[in-house]
């Protein structure tokens, strides 16, 4: 391990090396720029790797966040001493381009230099997330952590433990409902709730604090403060219960909702499971979704076939894996039971595809496309009008509590959710093991989680937009209106935990956030007066990306199958204008060079990125009479399959679902495991051709 671990620390002197000629032209100083080189190579051979991976990204998020406040305040990481100019606390690591961005006063410049400030993000952030093995003890601190929050969240009001969550038909149940309200949050336990509807608001709106909230009145500045916050959350409550009808009725599907299976891992344990074959249909599952309707091929007639066993009511639980993310810590996901992730699928469905098409938040949020908020989130940089807010551990800070809270005005998304919700979880690792039930909603790997954080955070940001606007210009209004919701389309972007709102209204968000027992990430959530933003990968400062480029893969030998990922991150680097370190990159690749075509930049496909010799004629070349065309031998883009075929029932049961047109060429089965790696083919170098491969395992 120990040669190992000296042999990355050689390869990447190289990698410091060739950033610090990429960034020769932002130094000021020749004698600056050699002595900064000098010192991050002795840092790197004295204190390992870690000083690329945990120490320089803490500094680079420091600078971020002067850079957001306007304001250089000193920090404790330094490498290298401090040299005192006139009030700033200058360090002497990579002071030149320190002062680029701030004045000897600390203060940001008028006009500071981009080039530099993505020069210093880059050294800082380019090697942060190297695919390097995590230690126990991160894993054991992020079990801790997971631990932690599943204690602390607030447990929910309705019976989320319990097979049937409400009877719609009993007016105890429906009476229930209403009276929960989010301002909830603010309110002794003692005391209980206080009854809102959204379409019969309370005659005033300010709140009897006597002997009602004593407890809760320290941790705000004053009692005016309190009924601020839950004015605020009031209006919170008032933007759900319209937007939760306009989902409606969930239990009515539509042609397009169809439950699927997913490529990822399943909680019963082998892959090799044959997934359309459910050895567990839990009662409460059943009490909304019909196993003879949802899971039986059969159709409820009656007869079971002898490959097809009869259902099981027994629940078995989530299953927690660890996952490589950075040295720093892993990430942890949960796999869900087949038949639980089989109906989350279907309600996911449900949610997105009439999010889009009938509710009035449909613009505002993205499931797939992260560009629309990346360019909000640069465009906020320039004019300012809007903050950012990213989350600490978003899904798993969201609770029954909220959810229930949220949905009040829709029943059947409750009932949905809570059906197809896992309630225990399992961790069997070597050194720890647990068995818990879940007050969360739902961990990371719930179908349902991304679609359902997105829109009960949406909904949190615009009930506060308008608490503050509207409420302000209007203080006798107690009744938010559906044109009030239309009218901030373009102003609130939600995608998963990435939040952008009106930059006024960002503190309030934040508090309201906090009181809903969700954690703001403070590192990555900015809405200062310096210009800097930052949401779904874009960095923004005044209007200019300086988004760094990153280095993934620190191996100096590089396999075949990883050639694709390494191109790719080859071009970043080239692209942002770094190519010492993309040449660099180049020679890793060097047994591979007459396999990689040089494309023109911004081009699809597999091949590096070039602004000259487009097309070098030092490779392999044929015709393919077929297709009447010359084709290169080169690297392209392959899709590993690991594509299961299931028994005849299954076989029926799939074909019932997904109902595939008579002239398709249709095959049932599932994909057990996917992964993008990259092979060598023919193919013209102006086109982009994927390569997916099929590979099949008959059952038995």
């Amino acid at each position: 391990m120990r040669t190992v671990q000296n042999s990355l620390v050689s390869h990447l002197t190289g990698y410091i090396n060739a950033m610090f000629k990429d960034i020769r032209w932002a130094y000021l100083s020749g004698s600056e720029w050699e002595r900064d080189n000098s010192r991050l190579v002795h840092e790197l051979e004295t204190k390992g790797l870690r000083i690329l991976t945990l120490d320089l990204p803490a500094l680079g998020k420091h600078f971020d966040r002067c850079l957001d406040q306007g304001q250089y305040t000193p920090s404790k990481i330094y490498l290298g001493r401090v040299r005192s100019k006139t009030g700033m606390q200058v360090p002497s690591f990579l002071r030149d381009l320190y002062l680029q961005a701030f004045d000897r006063e600390g203060v940001l410049r008028q006009s500071p230099n981009p080039g530099a400030i993505l020069a210093f993000r880059t050294l800082a952030m380019g090697a942060k997330k190297l695919r390097l093995p995590f230690s126990e003890g991160s894993l054991q601190f992020e079990l801790s952590a997971f631990l932690e929050v599943e204690r602390t969240i607030p447990s929910p009001t309705l019976p989320w433990d319990e097979d049937v969550l409400l009877d719609p038909r009993s007016s105890w149940d429906v009476a229930r409902l209403r009276h929960l309200v989010l301002s909830d949050a603010i309110r002794p336990k003692s005391v209980g709730p206080r009854p809102v509807s959204a379409y019969c608001p309370p005659e005033s709106n300010q709140m009897d604090m006597e002997g009602l909230w004593a407890d809760q009145v320290e941790s705000y500045a004053d009692i005016s403060e309190l009924n601020e916050m839950a004015r605020v959350l009031d209006c919170i409550q008032q933007v759900a219960d319209i937007i939760g009808p306009q989902f409606g009725n969930l239990h009515q599907e539509r042609e397009p909702e169809l439950p699927k299976h997913g490529p990822g891992a399943v909680s019963e344990g082998s892959k090799y499971l044959d997934k359309y074959l459910f050895q567990h249909w839990p009662r409460k599952l059943a009490g909304i979704f019909p196993s003879d309707y949802y899971a039986d091929p059969a159709l409820g007639v009656g007869i079971t076939a002898e490959d097809h066993p009869e259902l099981s009511s027994h629940e078995p639980g989530s299953r927690l894996i660890a996952v490589p993310k950075t040295q720093k810590g892993p990430r942890l996901i949960a796999a869900e039971p087949i038949a639980h992730q089989w109906i989350q699928q279907l309600v996911k469905e449900q949610l997105e595809l009439r999010l889009f098409t009938e509710v009035d938040l449909g613009s505002m949020i993205s499931f797939r496309d992260q560009d629309l908020s990346g360019k909000m989130a640069l465009h906020a940089s320039y004019s300012g009008e809007a903050g950012t807010i990213d989350l600490s551990s978003a899904s798993d800070r969201l609770s029954c509590w909220v959810v229930e809270r949220i949905f009040r005005s829709n029943i059947t998304i409750l009932e949905r959710l809570h059906a197809c919700r896992t309630r225990w979880l399992t961790y069997k690792g070597k050194n720890r093991r647990f068995n818990i039930k879940l007050k969360k909603f739902a961990p990371m790997g719930s179908a349902v989680t991304f679609p359902v954080q997105s829109i009960c955070y949406a909904i949190m940001a615009v009930g506060v937009v308008i608490a503050q606007r509207l409420f302000t210009q209007y203080p006798n209004r107690v009744k938010v209106r559906e044109r009030d919701i239309e009218s901030l389309y373009n102003q609130i972007r939600v995608f998963g935990d990435d939040i952008i709102a009106p930059v006024e209204s960002i503190g309030m968000l934040k508090k309201v956030l906090e009181a809903l027992g969700l954690k703001v990430n403070n590192d990555k959530s900015f809405s200062g007066p310096g210009g800097f933003r930052e949401s779904c990968g874009v960095d923004g400062f005044r209007g200019d990306v300086v988004t760094p480029p990153k280095m993934l893969d620190p191996s100096p030998c590089t396999k075949l199958s990883q050639v694709g990922s390494l191109i790719a991150v080859r071009n970043n680097f080239y692209g942002a204008g770094f190519w010492h370190t993309a040449y660099w990159l180049d020679d890793q690749l060097a047994r591979y060079q007459f396999l990689i075509p040089d494309l023109p930049y911004g081009s699809d496909g597999v091949g590096r990125y070039s602004f000259v010799a487009i097309g070098s004629t030092k490779r392999q070349i044929r015709y393919n009479s077929t297709l009447h065309r010359f084709e290169y031998r080169r690297i392209l883009p392959r899709l590993k399959r690991d594509f299961k075929t299931s028994s005849a029932s299954g076989h029926l049961l799939q074909w019932f679902i997904e109902k595939p047109l008579p002239e398709l060429r249709w095959s049932s089965g599932w994909v057990a495991g996917e992964r993008h790696t990259t092979g060598v083919g023919w193919a013209p170098l102006d086109e982009y051709h994927g390569v997916v491969i099929h590979r099949r395992v008959k059952k038995g």
